[in-house]
């Protein structure tokens, strides 16, 4: 355990991807994980596992550092080991006089990029809660999908649904209540919670939800033309064919020439993974295509606000459903994801604001009133997971 100002914190790798303990150490060449299907448990280890530090981002596209980064790494180095979880708590192991309520999170992103990398404990470990952060694989690799067993698709999500397993499962080990578990994330994490709420496979495997800035409904949630777009993005690497001549092609290209083929697809225009931006139909959403340099306010309310009323308007008469709009400007931002993106933003509150004072940034450089603000946002976060 090492101290973080007044926060212990232990960290521990209990995922990886299916059939890895099966390969040999002699294999010759880069292996992409498009030909991995579920999760499955890693294997039991000796010793002490050295849990103080974040592992390696599933591989992703975002920026030219990342792809000049797995250009020089990919021959050596095991890209697909990535799948780990962060366990953040204020006590050790031997202090657990009472286990507290877990607060489960889940990355945004658009399902293509992002990591459990910069979301610091400090604000929520400020309350007796026990936080997990999580990473699942992302683009071509957890969402690429041909609809048929060969490559089925939604691997991602499956990575998120044996984080929550391992988290119910050993999280009493680290002072949480495995029966006071609440999923919260934000943007594509937002929507995951809210698959994960209507899912049969977590039934029983959390109690309470919190949905940001996402949602089910959402048209970019779904990949309406998946086929297709697996297709268009496997010929770019030149695997054509049948859908078993293309899977078997894609076991031979490398993670680099796979990533480079995905990032020729825009988000919007074209290969979203598994959970397209929009569909052809008539819905509000479609109207983005005439408007996609259109004002901040636009895109809030018809990319994402619309589905978020929606699905709470269909589901508060099943169970208790609040909807909050987050209105609060302060005097940075975090629009974007990746390499620190946050800096004033003179067009209003942004796409992702409500992290700043969730999960501060390693400056501490809020203000008087922006640390009040985060107090609030927290106390509301943790009561909800706490009492309900």
């Amino acid at each position: 355990m090492t101290g973080l100002q007044r926060i212990g914190k232990h960290r521990i790798q209990k995922l990886r991807i299916a059939n890895y303990q099966c390969e040999t150490i002699e294999q010759s060449g880069p292996k992409p994980l498009l030909i991995r299907k579920e999760p499955v448990k890693a294997t039991p280890w000796e010793g002490v596992l050295d849990a103080t530090k974040f592992r390696r981002r599933c591989p992703q596209a975002l920026f030219e550092e990342d792809m000049l980064e797995i250009s020089k790494i990919q021959a050596t180095e095991d890209l697909e080991d990535c799948l780990f979880l962060n366990v953040f708590t204020t006590l050790k192991p031997t202090q657990c006089s009472k286990r507290y309520p877990v607060m489960f999170w889940i990355h945004g992103g658009s399902f293509r990029v992002g990591s459990a990398h910069g979301f610091r404990p400090n604000h929520l470990l400020e309350r007796d809660v026990v936080l997990v952060t999580i990473q699942y694989r992302l683009g071509p690799f957890g969402f690429l999908s041909l609809q048929d067993e060969h490559i089925s698709g939604n691997m991602g999500l499956l990575d998120m649904l044996m984080a929550l397993e391992w988290t119910q499962e050993h999280i009493d080990q680290f002072c949480g209540d495995p029966k006071q578990i609440t999923i919260f994330g934000q943007s594509s994490g937002g929507s995951a919670v809210s698959l994960m709420l209507a899912s049969p496979l977590t039934k029983g495997r959390f109690q309470r939800a919190i949905v940001q800035s996402g949602g089910s409904l959402c048209d970019w949630t779904m990949d309406h033309k998946a086929e297709n777009h697996a297709v268009e993005i496997a010929a770019v690497v030149k695997c054509n064919g049948t859908h078993s001549e293309i899977y078997e092609c894609l076991k031979r290209v490398s993670v680099y020439d796979i990533l480079n083929a995905h990032s020729t697809f825009t988000v919007i225009d074209k290969f979203e993974p598994s959970v397209g931006v929009f569909s052809q139909g008539d819905r509000l959403s479609g109207l983005l295509n005439a408007a996609r340099s259109g004002t901040t306010d636009i895109c809030g309310l018809l990319l994402l606000k619309s589905c978020i009323f929606l699905q709470a308007k269909r589901t508060y008469n099943i169970t208790d459903t609040y909807l909050y709009t987050f209105n609060y400007q302060g005097h940075i931002t975090k629009w974007g994801y990746g390499q620190g993106l946050s800096y004033p933003f003179p067009g209003g509150v942004a796409h992702s604001d409500d992290l700043v004072y969730l999960f501060p940034d390693d400056k501490g450089n809020l203000t008087l009133q922006e640390r009040a603000m985060a107090k609030t946002m927290v106390e509301m976060w943790t009561n909800f997971a706490i009492t309900g």
